[in-house]
């Protein structure tokens, strides 16, 4: 005796198209989220005890190295043509963030915030790194 099953699964919820919404997500997140910048230079500014955390906001960054090469917000150069570099890229002048090596010389450091005087930056903020606390039974 032959049956036939008569009856036939209906699916509700059309999956055909899942992998594409899914798709889709996977490209917005990817678009929209924030990836933070790698730095141009590698700069190891000096540890400070008790530092005080500062949101950096979207302003102009600049590394200096102790070897006197500089980069401002991705645009390298060097120290002697900070000048140039800052009238050049027509930055904006609230919020500067000034990231200098440790090793670096408080007169290469003294060469750009004068420069950066001179152009009439309004806030500038020394980039350090907290100092390691000493334990209680050191």
């Amino acid at each position: 005796m032959k049956l036939n099953n008569s009856y036939r699964i209906v699916s509700i919820i059309p999956v055909a198209s899942m992998s594409d919404i899914a798709f889709l997500l996977l490209i917005f997140m990817l678009l929209s989220s924030l990836l933070a910048p790698s730095p141009p230079l590698q700069v190891a500014p000096p540890q400070v005890p008790n530092t005080a955390e500062v949101k950096v906001k979207k302003g102009t960054r600049i590394y200096l190295d102790s070897s006197g090469y500089i980069a401002v917000n991705e645009e390298p150069g060097y120290l002697k043509d900070i000048t140039a570099l800052l009238t050049r890229l027509s930055l904006p002048k609230e919020q500067v963030s000034l990231y200098a090596d440790a090793e670096c010389d408080f007169e290469k450091i003294d060469e750009v915030l004068t420069a950066l005087k001179a152009q009439a930056f309004e806030k500038v903020t020394l980039i350090c790194r907290e100092a390691p606390q000493a334990g209680i039974h050191d």
